[in-house]
């Protein structure tokens, strides 16, 4: 599907449940996004402008020296809050929602070569990588 179609796409979903949302007086705020979305070849139009024009727009993601670190332990460190049932921050996975997330996210294994850091070569990240951005932001 192209960037244009997912745009359009996300956009309706968002639409749908923005209405939901206000009812209860919640709202939804722009997330952080991979920063290759803004990749300039200089020809043709990022996928960042493609979404742009259909209403979405996206947070720059932290990819600061030691962000991966840091997205692992503050990771954990939430995860063990949603345990314990602690009064810090929580997060919940919805499996039906997200059967991809919670496989890749869940198979990463610590990294042998960098302390606290997680193995991300030959395994499919890109997941990791979006929660990584959300919590980090």
């Amino acid at each position: 599907m192209s960037a244009t179609n997912v745009a359009k796409k996300m956009k309706r979903i968002e639409d749908d449940m923005y209405k939901n949302l206000l009812e209860r007086g919640h709202y939804i705020e722009d997330g952080p996004a991979d920063n290759n979305i803004r990749n300039d070849t200089g020809t043709i139009r990022t996928v960042e402008d493609l979404f742009y024009e259909e209403n979405i727009s996206w947070e720059k993601s932290t990819k600061d020296k030691g962000s991966r670190i840091a997205g692992v332990d503050l990771m954990i460190n939430i995860m063990t809050n949603t345990i314990e049932q602690t009064e810090k921050k929580h997060i919940y996975f919805f499996a039906d929602n997200i059967p991809n997330f919670i496989e890749d996210v869940f198979s990463l294994e610590y990294c042998d070569k960098i302390s606290g850091d997680v193995q991300t070569n030959g395994v499919a990240d890109h997941s990791w990588d979006c929660c990584r951005y959300f919590l980090l932001r």
